[in-house]
């Protein structure tokens, strides 16, 4: 029986994934689970397995095409078996692949929600001609250079592209129509001007961008900021050393420390529904934002709030390790219901972090530092880190955040909270 290839639902906010490397020629016997095609997501690379074992028939897609979710990409059929036609790519995209400029998750999720289809204006009229430019003449032109080229009046197929295989990007339709590239700009090849160089931006850095944007412009965001205290936190990472195999970090600590928190908080775990409902999580998926070579990655790790410190600090040193490598599965930037971003490790005090949408709230971690206390008729040293935490107002309220912080604070003091 024959078993169709789609472009997987890896991660709620995937819309599109660009075609790596095809691992089989058409023809090709397969086993059940052989990786048969390489694909990229926002953040990472993720291997395609063949389902069932059979014959490879009908590829579709070449190194650098981006194809949407959901969409054929081949068939696997027995022996002697005839393989059908491809279905039809449904009639409200283009029938070439585009090049995202949508949403990660991203999990961002990074995560914002997908931009979701473009409506007819935005959409390239079918060539009534031949074709006149290159990638633009074949359909390889980015949602947002469509939406741009309409509104200027364009044509998307008298664009110059800069992309790969002549992708057309937004910045080559405002080239073109004189307008300047704003921050958004998607060349991929680097450029020599005068004024200096224009350096690509990698994928990562454009859909972090784009995320962020969204979230800092959709979401009423409100910081709350308190110091967490601590010395306990150190002494305990001295004496797990001593117990488990690697050591581990204070931001490992601080980040179980807050899923445990959160656990009693579920509010700043929740996710909003449209503008009247908001889903409330049985299960804390710790989102960690790690500085890659590329961009900013957000492994998730899963039930934070439930399992064991072993089990959860062997997640966080092997997670974050695998997004430094830009080696992390597609799953594992997915599903996450609250962020922690630390830049502590950078000197710096404190900071506002953006919301990772559609989550509800960020945290973000400061460098740990000594201040002094008065106690006891004398000043005493102390060690601190600054948390500052973003909610979203339309979820939660000042007491909520605050609330949080403060068992937060005394977790920290008393890890003893957190068995």
């Amino acid at each position: 029986m024959a078993v169709l290839v789609e472009v997987p639902h890896i991660g709620m906010d995937l819309a599109e994934v660009t075609v790596v490397e095809w691992l089989v020629a058409e023809g090709d016997h397969v086993a059940k689970g052989d990786p048969i095609l390489t694909i990229e997501t926002d953040k990472t690379n993720h291997d395609l397995e063949a389902e069932v074992a059979g014959i490879i028939r009908h590829l579709r897609g070449k190194a650098g095409d981006v194809i949407a979710v959901g969409e054929p990409l081949a068939w696997i059929v027995s022996e002697d078996e005839p393989a059908p036609a491809l279905p039809d790519v449904a009639a409200d995209k283009a029938e070439l692949p585009v090049s995202v400029e949508a949403p990660v998750s991203v999990d961002a999720d990074s995560r914002v929600e997908p931009m979701g289809d473009s409506d007819a204006a935005d959409r390239e009229p079918a060539p009534e001609s031949a074709p006149k430019n290159g990638g633009a003449a074949r359909g390889l032109a980015s949602p947002a250079a469509r939406r741009e080229a309409a509104a200027q009046g364009l044509d998307i197929r008298d664009v110059a592209g800069s992309g790969p295989n002549g992708v057309v990007y937004q910045a080559d339709v405002r080239a073109l129509a004189g307008r300047p590239a704003d921050t958004s700009v998607r060349e991929r090849a680097s450029e020599a001007s005068a004024a200096g160089e224009i350096v690509a931006l990698s994928r990562v850095q454009q859909l972090t961008g784009d995320r962020t944007q969204r979230s800092f412009r959709d979401i009423p965001h409100f910081y709350l900021e308190r110091e967490l205290e601590i010395d306990a936190l150190l002494d305990l990472r001295t004496e797990l050393a001593a117990r488990i195999e690697h050591k581990p970090s204070l931001g490992c600590l601080l980040c179980f420390a807050i899923a445990r928190t959160l656990a009693d908080h579920p509010r700043l775990n929740g996710r909003l529904i449209g503008a009247d409902r908001l889903e409330l999580q049985h299960q804390v998926h710790l989102g960690v934002a790690v500085a890659g070579k590329d961009g900013l990655l957000v492994p998730v790790i899963r039930d934070a709030g439930r399992i064991a410190f072993k089990t959860f600090a062997e997640r966080y040193r092997g997670l974050t390790r695998r997004a430094v490598a830009r080696e992390l599965a597609g799953d594992e930037m997915t599903g996450g219901t609250f962020t922690v971003s630390n830049l502590g490790m950078f000197g710096i005090d404190r900071f506002n972090a953006i919301i990772n949408a559609p989550q509800s709230a960020i945290i973000a971690l400061g460098r740990r530092r000594t201040v002094p206390e008065w106690a006891n008729g004398e000043w005493k040293p102390k060690m601190v880190v600054s948390a500052t935490l973003s909610v979203d107002h339309r979820v939660a309220d000042g007491v909520d955040g605050a609330r949080f912080l403060a068992d937060l604070a005394e977790r920290s003091r008393h890890w003893s909270l957190l068995l």
